[in-house]
């Protein structure tokens, strides 16, 4: 499909792009905020460990987007990602309800991989758009933000595959 075809003018292609970014940066920001304190809560080391690294490496993502924004003359801050939000309340209302152990943190991965496929999704979203508008010095970076999402997914989902859970009931 074309632009034509879209009937969307470059302009407003390029203005949607800018949305989409700054709810990718508001995706990151509410990341950074929240996986810290649920890694702390975790009780599997390794896990912890790998949503800590998760948080080192999400600052180098909104680095990245910041010089975006800048090239393109735009601000980050813009509408909230509203689905990142809701994941981030799953995760206290877990901490809440939930004792810590086992458990939780298998309920906390989830919402975790939850958080990362939608960071994956924002990410593929964003090459999409970049290529359309020809922002080809773009384009690597989100593939490598987004393999860094997919890693992270891929590791937590090693966490949950590998528990040999002995107590199959309710």
């Amino acid at each position: 499909m074309t632009l034509a075809e879209l009937n969307l003018r470059p302009s407003e292609l390029r203005a949607l792009y800018v949305i989409h970014l700054q709810q990718l940066y508001s995706t990151e920001v509410q990341a950074l905020d929240a996986l810290p304190t649920v890694a702390i809560d975790l009780s599997a080391p390794a896990v912890r460990q790998r949503l800590l690294l998760n948080a080192i490496e999400t600052p180098v993502h909104m680095t990245m987007l910041e010089t975006i924004f800048a090239e393109l003359g735009e601000e980050p801050d813009g509408p909230s990602c509203e689905a990142m939000g809701a994941l981030v309340r799953l995760c206290g209302y877990v901490r809440e309800q939930r004792p810590a152990g086992l458990a939780r943190d298998v309920l906390l991965v989830g919402v975790v991989q939850e958080m990362k496929h939608l960071g994956i999704a924002k990410y593929t979203m964003a090459q999409t758009f970049a290529k359309v508008l020809g922002y080809e010095g773009h384009l690597a970076w989100f593939s490598r933000a987004k393999g860094d999402e997919e890693r992270a997914e891929q590791e937590l989902n090693f966490f949950v595959l590998g528990l040999e859970l002995t107590d199959h009931g309710p």
